[in-house]
């Protein structure tokens, strides 16, 4: 009984030591994005405006297991956008909204660090968003009392959603691209409402990311 206890103690051991050198799977990883993105509100009657405008910002991730990817984004955006009153009033809004994203990826491929055999994966993203903007409205005119002002700076919350592929070039290297679409919970980016009149705002656009993986 004691030789097997002995031995079971022994094998028990050298077990362990092959598993404490082997790497985890859990890393971090951190990196940019470059973005460009169009506006949809009040401005444009709910419809996207074709005016792109671009954003950057940095990424900072861990990765649990293969499959999901928890972090945070940060960044700033710029949006354009204008409102017709009339074929000679043509009113001009310039958006600067700084955006906050605790993000929570899927992979749908197993993908990471050690994933030799994987080195690239389309990936889902949601999660929500938080927002702190200002506009900037000019060639304002002809308006009535109807017409409700917002000239300050705001804050919005919204939600998040996007789709990717990333793709690993190095071993601690990668990039990425994703489509994007932020439904915020306010009408106030547009910088004016009429009446009672509400339009949600939202942004979409692609985002460029380069990132670096670490243990």
């Amino acid at each position: 009984m004691k030789k097997f206890l002995c031995l079971s103690g022994i094998f028990l051991f050298i077990h362990l030591q092959k598993l404490s050198g082997q790497p985890s799977l859990t890393y971090w990883s951190a990196g940019l994005y470059a973005s460009s993105q169009v506006h949809s509100g009040l401005l444009s009657n709910g419809r996207f405006a074709f005016y792109p405008s671009p954003g950057f910002g940095f990424a900072l991730k861990n990765s649990f297991f293969n499959r999901i990817h928890v972090g945070i984004e940060a960044g700033y955006i710029h949006l354009r956008n204008t409102y017709k009153r009339s074929d000679q009033n043509l009113w001009s809004a310039s958006i600067s909204n700084v955006e906050l994203l605790p993000t929570i990826e899927v992979n749908l491929k197993p993908y990471g660090k050690y994933y030799r055999k994987n080195p690239s994966t389309p990936y889902l993203k949601f999660c929500p968003s938080f927002n702190v903007f200002q506009t900037r409205l000019a060639n304002v005119a002809d308006f009535t009392q109807d017409f409700h002002f917002f000239p300050y700076t705001y804050f919005s919350t919204g939600w998040y959603t996007g789709v990717g592929y990333r793709f690993r070039t190095a071993k601690e290297y990668s990039y990425g691209i994703e489509i994007f679409l932020n439904n915020m919970l306010t009408n106030k980016t547009s910088g004016f409402t009429i009446g009672e009149s509400y339009i949600a705002d939202r942004y979409a656009g692609i985002k460029v990311y380069w990132s670096y993986m670490k243990l």
